[in-house]
């Protein structure tokens, strides 16, 4: 493969690593066994049942936000499924741990990849210091992805969780471009700003079951420079998600799409509080 082509497989490399974490909100998750109970917590008018979550004495008052709750007990499973097989479909878990001094880590399991990021909780609610931290590339090769500086909010407090309200996050970047032998091949540098509102207020099914939620579009932004074999090239990228997340639930269903490379739909399977 000669310098351009390898450039140019890794600079897509590089963006669909980048979509894989814009595409997506953070969650938690339980077993696929538990998904027919989750479902069943939905009264008739479609309004979750177990909304009325009671705070966990464990989880600092600063991290308790009802559109995404956190806790020791809590997990969430998800499935995601891209447009056209364009890429195999997957479930991921999420899970909730270390909680002290306003700060708590998630865990995400995928079938070939485990992450970890690091949490702060602020006056104005939560942040994800990481985006797409401690990527563990188990099989073939792929991208990690450092964070050298995070701003914002990713989830408001309470109080902001109605339409027409919009907040921003930031992030400054280095990317690690590796083959399937560990070896890196590549790197990439730049900023990640994602844009969030409050558009509505919509009822949704997913296999978990039926949810009222507020509905939030997202436009995470990339710009991002990969340097490979004495060659640099910059590159923009824009990512649009739609998200619902339900009180006292979480995230429930996310649609991402990037302009020209892919798109994704991810749902609740089941949760746990």
């Amino acid at each position: 493969m000669n310098d351009k082509l390898k450039l140019s497989a890794l600079l897509l490399t590089a963006i669909l690593a980048l979509f894989a974490n814009g595409c997506r909100l953070p969650g938690s998750v339980s077993s696929p066994e538990n998904a027919n109970s989750a479902a069943k917590k939905t009264d008739s008018s479609g309004a979750d049942a177990s909304s009325d979550r009671k705070a966990d004495a464990s989880v600092p008052a600063a991290c308790q936000v009802a559109y995404y709750p956190v806790g020791p007990t809590v997990e969430r499973k998800y499935h995601i499924k891209y447009a056209k097989n364009f890429l195999p479909e997957q479930d991921y878990t999420e899970r909730y741990e270390n909680f002290a001094d306003n700060k708590f880590v998630a865990k995400t399991d995928f079938k070939d990849v485990s992450t970890t990021i690091n949490w702060t909780c602020t006056p104005d609610g939560l942040l994800a210091t990481q985006y797409g931290n401690s990527i563990d590339i188990k099989s073939g090769g792929g991208s990690k992805i450092e964070t050298v500086n995070s701003r914002g909010v990713s989830f408001p407090v309470d109080a902001r969780w109605k339409v027409g309200e919009k907040w921003t996050t930031g992030y400054d970047i280095r990317e690690t471009l590796i083959d399937k032998n560990g070896k890196q091949t590549g790197t990439g540098e730049g900023k990640v700003e994602q844009q969030a509102e409050i558009v509505g207020e919509e009822e949704v099914t997913v296999p978990a079951g039926k949810f009222q939620t507020m509905k939030v579009r997202i436009v995470t932004r990339l710009d991002l420079t990969v340097k490979v074999g004495g060659m640099s090239v910059p590159t923009k990228t824009e990512v649009e998600t739609t998200a619902w997340l339900a009180k006292d639930v979480g995230m429930v269903k996310s649609a991402s799409e990037m302009a020209g490379l892919t798109s994704a739909v991810t749902e609740l399977v089941s949760s746990s509080k």
